[in-house]
């Protein structure tokens, strides 16, 4: 009960705050309607999650921090209407999470970056990379996968779920290691389960974000 008093008191927090940054020398600053299925793009939406630690033979470690996601408010980039995502990630703090926008089918961030897209399962839509200095750490190639069995998560079963999904090389001296990063999204729901690594613990750890409850307003 506690974590649900703190998610909302940082829900309506973010929603005061976070009106969005629009210019009044804008020609049009009402938000274009998203016909995203997959992620319903709209201010006041959100998601809360679980997290858990996963080892090599599937035994899962519950993660104490609850992360969470909010549609905080629109904003005009360029003259393009983008929606502001708010909240936390592996019990980071509340910061800007995204900024993204319908682009003729696909999701897209300010810059430019393909986030999701729901008839393209062929080509690469954006590849990462993680750097130190001028060494790369990781690269991420990111596709789009139809997913033919169900998901369940705490919030439920969802049968429509596609999945970007992202294949992490992890350069280890002359061995790399590749690992695979799932990001389900369910019809009319949005994000339900992600995955992610530690780059130490890569080899022996994932960690799973599973949807726990969430308010969606088509």
């Amino acid at each position: 009960m506690k974590n649900l008093f703190v998610f909302f008191a940082i829900a309506f927090s973010l929603l005061l705050v976070s009106s969005c940054c629009k210019d009044d020398n804008d020609i049009d600053t009402t938000p274009q309607v998203s016909q995203l299925q997959h992620l319903p793009l709209k201010t006041g939406n959100y998601w809360v999650y679980n997290t858990y630690k996963i080892d090599t033979l599937g035994n899962e470690t519950i993660i104490s921090t609850v992360d969470s996601t909010i549609i905080s408010g629109d904003t005009i980039i360029n003259g393009l209407s983008y929606y502001i995502l708010k909240g936390n990630y592996a019990g980071g703090r509340i910061r800007i999470l995204d900024i993204l926008r319908d682009s003729s089918g696909y999701l897209v961030n300010d810059k430019g970056e393909i986030k999701f897209s729901e008839d393209n399962f062929t080509d690469t839509l954006s590849i990462t990379n993680v750097t130190f200095g001028d060494s790369t750490y990781t690269t991420t190639y990111y596709k789009m996968e139809k997913h033919s069995d169900p998901v369940t998560v705490p919030a439920g079963t969802f049968d429509d779920v596609l999945n970007y999904k992202g294949t992490i090389k992890f350069y280890r001296a002359s061995n790399p290691i590749y690992k695979d990063k799932n990001t389900f999204y369910a019809k009319d729901i949005g994000l339900i389960l992600d995955t992610y690594y530690y780059g130490s613990q890569a080899h022996s750890y994932r960690y799973e974000r599973r949807l726990v409850r969430y308010n969606v307003n088509n």
